[in-house]
């Protein structure tokens, strides 16, 4: 190697190449069209079936398929717990309404996360369904199946 190149052979005084602008798989990365990167009072232009496909990783790998379906499985056990507990001998009308309100609340968790599923599948995973901003990778840690940002879910209440 001579002393007018670089360690990678490159002419010393050649102009540094600039790497193609990608973002990062995590939902936390924002790019330049999203609304947090746009000032308040002007339009913002949401991506459509038709534009340029979102950088996403393949949805077979994602690190969330992992976590969710452990919250699946985790859901489908305590509901099967739950059938279990199907008419206590000694179950009063209070204890049959707490039975029935968690069984509910089951059945929507596992739904949630059937819908988490499939916008992993579809490349909307980690995208905030009323804002279009992105979920913080805090709360989908904390909730896989979130399908809002906290801000949006306080406000749906």
């Amino acid at each position: 190697m001579s002393l007018d190149t670089n360690r990678l052979g490159t002419p010393a005084n050649a102009p540094a190449a600039t790497p193609p602008r990608t973002y990062a798989s995590t939902p936390a990365a924002t790019p330049p069209h999203t609304p947090a990167n746009t000032p308040a009072n002007t339009p913002v232009s949401h991506p459509t079936p038709h534009s340029a496909p979102r950088p996403t990783p393949h949805s077979a790998t994602h690190p969330a398929r992992p976590r969710l379906q452990h919250e699946r499985d985790a859901r489908l056990a305590q509901l099967q717990a739950l059938q279990a507990l199907q008419d206590p001998p000694e179950a009063d009308a209070r204890t049959e309404d707490v039975l029935n309100a968690q069984r509910a609340s089951l059945q929507r968790a596992l739904k949630d996360i059937d819908t988490a599923f499939a916008r992993l599948d579809d490349g909307t995973y980690g995208i905030c369904g009323s804002c279009a901003r992105p979920i913080p990778v805090e709360r989908l840690e904390i909730l896989p199946y979130a399908r809002c940002c906290v801000p949006c879910q306080q406000r749906a209440g």
